[in-house]
Order: C-alpha cells, then structure tokens, then sequence
C-alpha cells in the first residue's frame, strides 16, 4: 500500500496527475480506510479545491489508525486554504497539546496567532478576493473619480489604498515590535514586584 501510495504522489507531483490519481483509486479499492490513501485522498482534494471531498476525507481519517495529532495538522492545512485563520490556530492548539514538544507546531501556532490579530485584517480579507479583483476595484473607482473631475477624491482615494498598501507589507514587523515592546514592558513591571 505505501508503494501504490508513494507511486501516486509522485506521479502527481511530476505531472502525471491521471495517472497517479488513477493508482490512487486502484489502491482506495484494496483498501479504502488506509490512513495513506485518505491522506493522498485529502491532498488531492484540497489541490483541486473540492473542500467537500476534503473534509470527507478527514472524517474518514477519524476512524483510520492515523493519529489524532497528524489529522489535526491536516485540518490547520484545509482551514488555512479556506482562509479560516482562527479555526487553523484552534486546530494547532489541539495539536500542540497532542504533542506539546513539537517546536515546528509552536511555530505555526506562533504563525496563527500574528495572522488572526487585527493588524492583519486588510491581509485576511485580501486573502479572500483575489488581487486581479483588488486592482480592478482600485483602478474603476479611481477611473470613475477622474472621469467625474473628482480629483481631491482621487487622490484621498489614491492616498488611501496606498496606506492601505503599505500597512499590509508592514504588518509582520509592526506585530513583531509590539511584541517585543509587550515583552519589555512585562519584564520591566516585573522586575519592579520583585
């Protein structure tokens, strides 16, 4: 079983995606509650975005021998491609829990955390529309405002997005020094207590 499935994400992975869906097929038919071919299942599902079948597989999953922790990771992974940040960072807390030594499940949750804070509200929503809508969107309503003769609306509009902009690129770094700050101000106060 591990062959057929390895055999099918690597014929995935090279190109050869009939094939290797077909060889995952043929090996859910030997043995459809696999924990290997569900997972393969899972991927394949979220690829081609039918989060349907995606989340059937991970109900499937439930009741394979794959542990809890390892189908908690595959929810973060389905959650975040729909854009759920704040279901992905419950899902890595129970993961974390599961297996509380794992550096790389601290860093997502780490991850989970800056992207669900509000600073980061223009990204979630950009992550929801696409950036072609974005830029048509921008260039209509300042089409519109310069062919209305509106051009101290223009350039509030302009100078808006554009801040808008700027504030999206910076918001990783706005975050981290507001942690960082956190982090002083809490040691200062707590070196004063004692």
């Amino acid at each position: 079983m591990e062959v057929l499935v390895s055999y099918s994400e690597l014929l995935i992975e090279t190109g050869f995606v009939e094939k290797g869906l077909d060889i995952l097929k043929y090996a859910q038919s030997l043995e459809p509650t696999n924990s290997l071919v569900l997972r393969n299942e899972f991927f394949v599902n979220l690829y081609q975005m039918n989060y349907q079948k995606a989340n059937g597989s991970i109900r499937k999953l439930f009741s394979s021998n794959m542990d809890v922790e390892n189908i908690y990771v595959l929810l973060i992974l389905y959650e975040c491609n729909r854009s759920n940040f704040k279901k992905a960072y419950e899902y890595a807390k129970l993961a974390f829990k599961e297996r509380p030594t794992d550096y790389n499940l601290l860093k997502i949750m780490e991850y989970l955390k800056m992207i669900n804070s509000p600073l980061f509200f223009i990204n979630r929503l950009a992550s929801k529309i696409s950036p072609e809508l974005l830029y048509i969107i921008f260039i209509g309503i300042a089409l519109i405002l310069y062919l209305l003769k509106q051009y101290s609306a223009l350039t509030i509009w302009t100078v808006v997005v554009l801040f808008i902009s700027i504030l999206s690129y910076l918001s990783s770094y706005i975050y981290r020094l507001i942690q960082y700050i956190k982090k002083i101000l809490s040691r200062m106060l707590n070196n004063r207590r004692f």
